[in-house]
């Protein structure tokens, strides 16, 4: 779809199907006025690799039939990837962060978290906003992960003014930490080291932290909240200093990040969650309560904004600069 020619595409037995059935023809042959249908509804699987297809779809329609999107004819179904039932209610939830937010807010609604160290209590939205700084702070570390650090090794990076390292430069076994891109350059400057016994000298890898403004930004926002950010590891000794309660439980807790699987733990009580499988997995009833019905379907008319942004993502996938393609991942 991103290079190929229109009679490379058409050579698809899937493709030349889907551009028969729309009855518009393609490229100069192309008329909006023999389109047989008012919608051309994409369904693909809530997951990721139903994102994937929907994405590689998109990039089609935007490559060789961009006016079936200006005319407004191209939706996309939303299916559910959950559902969540609570006694007698029932809920459809579209993806993993909405079922985690949603459960978060179950977690919090009743419940009421002691700082014992401060005599405070936190409820209601106090508690709604500090577990929202938390949540961020839990998606940091998943992106530092990535590059071999814990969250708490690189916040124990700070300088003497609390920033952050922007980069991390690798010599063989010599790691530095550097603040920004002169600290960089320069330590740069000192070229390769020589490799051992006349081998390959060792080049050096640097490693950048983009995740540095938004973790400084989530350390201010703690800040805010009356925390020092040492808080968010166990202290070697310390006793326990947050009592998470509701009128069913009670945690005692050691740090901040120790707070959100509590939350969780406490709105996952009494919940049914169910994971769909693929919609060609689905039996009819499911399909129909999920995608199809009228009254709870969810569909997005698809703009040339959505196409636009769908093609930049495949062409810096499918693109031949594998530098971008690795930054985008």
């Amino acid at each position: 779809v991103e290079k190929a020619r229109i009679d490379k595409v058409l050579g698809h037995s899937e493709i030349s199907a889907l551009v028969t059935a729309l009855g518009t023809s393609i490229g100069d042959e192309f008329n909006l006025a023999e389109l047989r249908y008012g919608k051309i509804v994409i369904m693909t699987d809530a997951d990721v690799d139903g994102s994937h297809i929907r994405t590689l779809l998109l990039t089609f329609f935007f490559r060789q039939l961009p006016k079936l999107i200006d005319a407004g004819h191209i939706w996309v179904a939303q299916p559910p990837l959950y559902k969540v039932t609570r006694g007698k209610h029932e809920e459809y939830v579209f993806n993993a962060k909405l079922l985690d937010a949603e459960i978060l807010r179950l977690g919090t609604r009743d419940a009421v978290l002691a700082d014992v160290a401060g005599g405070r209590e936190f409820t209601a939205n106090a508690l709604n906003d500090l577990v929202e700084v938390l949540t961020g702070f839990e998606e940091h570390e998943h992106a530092l992960a990535f590059k071999g650090l814990t969250l708490n090794e690189y916040l124990a990076l700070r300088d003497g003014a609390g920033h952050l390292p922007l980069y991390q430069l690798r010599r063989g076994e010599d790691i530095s930490y550097l603040a920004d891109v002169a600290a960089l350059d320069a330590a740069l400057a000192r070229g390769a080291l020589p490799g051992p016994d006349g081998q390959a000298p060792i080049l050096p890898e640097i490693i950048e932290f983009a995740e540095r403004e938004p973790i400084e930004a989530s350390i201010a926002a703690l800040g805010r909240l009356g925390f020092a950010p040492e808080w968010l590891a166990d202290a070697p000794g310390r006793e326990p200093n947050f009592r998470l309660s509701d009128a069913k439980d009670e945690r005692r807790l050691g740090s901040l990040l120790d707070i959100l699987p509590a939350v969780k733990e406490f709105g996952s009580r009494g919940l049914d969650i169910q994971r769909y499988k693929g919609l060609g997995e689905m039996n009819p009833e499911q399909l129909w309560e999920t995608t199809m019905d009228p009254t709870r379907r969810s569909m997005k008319r698809v703009t040339i904004i959505d196409a636009i942004e769908a093609e930049r993502m495949f062409a810096t996938l499918m693109g031949s600069d594998v530098g971008i393609r690795r930054d985008f991942i």
